[in-house]
């Protein structure tokens, strides 16, 4: 009882601010702005809220009602685990978010949306599902948790991170680069951002310990004629692995994206994204400064399977 009455709790000062913000709906997500199945512990909000440790899963908090949607895996571990919180259950496979906006169509009058846990594709499919239900889809480049759960949102051991050799991976990181180098020529293009982690962590070969069940690196790029930007959380990481890298390989913080753009004057410039893999707020980001944002699949999965001898 004792533990459900902290999530009770934390549900009750999401609320407060959901209703000085004029917000009716807030999807919170087990996704994280890295975009990937895996989540490090201090980014697992939909846990902190309601208590569900599935990997997979999302959360609908209006100022009333709760609504878990999970799919067959965990349809009795949610129920186990949010046990007291009077919330409804949802199997995706029978009832998911699209069923849920027509079912509320005109109840609600908005959902809140955080840009940077949600991919582009997503949240196109959500703007235009709100569209017909009447509902006002609400841009939120921080979310909205984070204001109620105070900790130490840096995760990355830079430390950590070390360079595979091409003894392991059969191909040196030059070779890999070189191909995306071509992919921007072929498509007459200026940029291509990857925010892919696993994509990176094959085309760069650098590996780290973000997260506890693998040794993916979280970063994402940006890949220009003549130079590679990799942008970290911290971007000092060891010598003896930035000195095996060539001087087109540039590393930095994640805030230096935005002066990245500024510096480069890239308005004039053609702009590709995976919008499967990259965050509305990227997204966003790069349409402000690019004359153009086109949408192609992420190059690199090509590329990676095709297997070497190695």
């Amino acid at each position: 009882m004792y533990k459900n009455n902290i999530f009770q709790k934390r549900i009750s000062q999401l609320r407060k601010i959901m209703l000085s913000s004029n917000i009716d709906s807030f999807l919170v997500t087990h996704d994280d702005e890295r975009l990937t199945e895996y989540t490090p512990k201090n980014f697992e909000r939909l846990k902190w809220l309601v208590g569900f440790s599935g990997s997979a899963g999302y959360l609908i908090v209006t100022i009333k009602n709760l609504y878990l949607f999970v799919d067959g895996r965990y349809t009795l571990q949610s129920k186990n685990e949010t046990k007291g919180l009077k919330i409804t259950l949802y199997d995706i496979s029978k009832f998911d978010l699209f069923s849920f906006f027509k079912l509320y169509k005109n109840k609600l009058k908005n959902i809140a949306l955080d840009l940077k846990s949600i991919t582009t594709s997503q949240y196109l499919k959500y703007k235009e599902e709100s569209k017909k239900s009447g509902w006002k889809v609400v841009d939120l480049n921080n979310n909205l948790i984070d204001l109620v759960w105070k900790r130490d949102l840096k995760v990355q051991d830079t430390n950590s991170i070390f360079l595979l050799s091409s003894k392991y991976t059969g191909v040196n990181y030059e070779m890999k680069i070189s191909l995306i180098f071509s992919f921007l020529k072929e498509n007459k293009s200026d940029m291509l951002f990857l925010q892919n982690s696993e994509s990176l962590a094959w085309l760069l070969n650098l590996r780290g310990k973000d997260f506890d069940c693998t040794p993916i690196l979280y970063c994402f790029s940006l890949f220009t004629i003549n130079k590679v930007y990799i942008f970290l959380e911290n971007k000092n990481i060891p010598l003896k692995v930035k000195n095996q890298f060539s001087k087109e390989i540039v590393f930095l913080s994640y805030d230096d994206i935005n002066k990245i753009l500024k510096q480069r004057k890239i308005k004039s410039s053609k702009t590709l994204l995976d919008p499967k893999t990259t965050s509305k707020f990227y997204c966003n980001l790069l349409s402000k400064t690019s004359k153009s944002i086109k949408f192609i699949e992420d190059p690199v999965q090509n590329y990676k399977s095709i297997k070497n001898s190695t």
